[in-house]
């Protein structure tokens, strides 16, 4: 029923005032019998089509401070909920809890992520990568089954090394902010 805004009420109440049956009324607007139900029985009793003002603790973050959470989550995606915590409850004065920050992070649409990996490469790196593969684009496969591949593995014993997160929305993986730069044999960039 809360999802039912004045308009659709008043054309449950009109069906029904119409002598249109609660069945109908379900079938023609796609409304389930229920909801009609509760409808009519609220405008019955009430004579109003509002609805009446809810009970529980209002929310603590309005819309401008989601929009100010979702800069400081733009500008600093790869920090964790805590840390982002103390930003938000630096620009905004309020002083939210990790979890409240992660919920809201969640309404706006971010995510935590393992970030996706790519290679550092510089743009002529690239360039000369994208000039290999455009010159092999047509061989057969009994061509590149002629082709030896080598492969290396690095091995790290001091330091963990594993991914980290990075916070962002569905749709954005491969986004140059929200990958993770490898770069061969552990060298630190």
């Amino acid at each position: 029923m809360s999802d039912l805004t004045e308009a659709d009420r008043g054309q449950i109440i009109g069906l029904f005032k119409s002598g249109t049956t609660k069945t109908s009324i379900s079938k023609t607007l796609g409304f389930p019998r229920t909801t009609v139900t509760r409808t009519i029985q609220n405008f019955l009793e009430r004579k109003s089509l509002t609805t009446q003002p809810r009970s529980g603790r209002p929310k603590l973050l309005n819309f401008e401070h989601k929009q100010v959470l979702k800069r400081v989550v733009k500008q600093n995606n790869k920090k964790s909920a805590e840390q982002l915590k103390k930003l938000f409850n630096e620009r905004t004065g309020l002083d939210v809890s990790t979890k409240t920050i992660r919920r809201n992070l969640h309404e706006i649409n971010f995510f935590s992520r393992i970030p996706t990996s790519k290679p550092l490469l510089t743009d002529r790196q690239r360039e000369n990568r994208l000039n290999w593969c455009i010159e092999r684009k047509d061989w057969s496969i009994r061509k590149w089954k002629s082709v030896i591949w080598s492969d290396e593995s690095r091995f790290t014993i001091f330091k963990n090394d594993g991914p980290g997160r990075v916070w962002r929305t569905p749709g954005t993986r491969f986004n140059i902010e929200n990958m993770a730069p490898s770069v061969k044999h552990g060298v630190e960039v």
